[in-house]
């Protein structure tokens, strides 16, 4: 009898869950939009997209100029260039997953209820909360960087276009310094561990 109540408790949980993941996701939403919103004061502020402007503007000035300028300018275009069209496919695959994961999240909830059977755990439903909050927080951090990098590079770029291009060439490794700082791998975010998900 108490393994029947036990099922029908998961079942009940698991019809909860149902209704309960759009609220979280909208929650996820709200905050995913504040903390973009504080980033995107911040690229305001120090004036990142006049900077962007400014990069390119000063590169292509120094296309007139001979030899090792024109060398530096194209370069500095390409890497500018490069690193929008890189963040670009990061956001887009980044949401394309989101949305892909809020599709499939009722499958996930009905699931609840037979996957806490076996073992009284639900690790699906676990991995797949873990997955779709830190596939939404990676969007703040890769602002982040890229804000703080393309401030940086646009101040050094006036002085010394030289060390511009070291600036850009370190924002991979900057990202990657940050994904092993939050636990993010290329295969997920398998060892960040959420105290409220079991």
């Amino acid at each position: 009898m108490a393994m029947y109540k036990k099922m029908l408790v998961n079942w009940l949980a698991s019809l909860v869950l149902v209704f309960l993941m759009y609220l979280i996701v909208i929650a996820i939403s709200i905050l995913l939009k504040q903390g973009l919103g504080i980033v995107q004061k911040l690229a305001e502020v120090w004036k990142v997209e006049t900077i962007e402007e400014d990069i390119y503007r000063g590169a292509i000035e120094n296309f007139t100029a001979k030899g090792y300028n024109t060398m530096t300018s194209v370069v500095i275009i390409y890497m500018l260039t490069w690193y929008q069209a890189k963040f670009f496919m990061y956001y887009l695959r980044r949401t394309l997953e989101v949305n892909f994961l809020i599709v499939v999240s009722p499958l996930v909830t009905i699931t609840y209820s037979i996957d806490k059977a076996g073992d009284n755990k639900a690790q699906a439903f676990g991995a797949f909360l873990k997955e779709i909050i830190m596939k939404s927080v990676v969007q703040i951090i890769h602002a982040i960087v890229y804000v703080v990098f393309i401030a940086t590079a646009g101040v050094v770029a006036t002085v010394q276009p030289i060390l511009a291009i070291l600036f850009f060439a370190a924002l991979s490794r900057a990202e990657k310094i940050t994904r092993k700082v939050f636990s993010i791998d290329e295969d997920g975010f398998q060892k960040v561990k959420l105290p409220f998900v079991s």
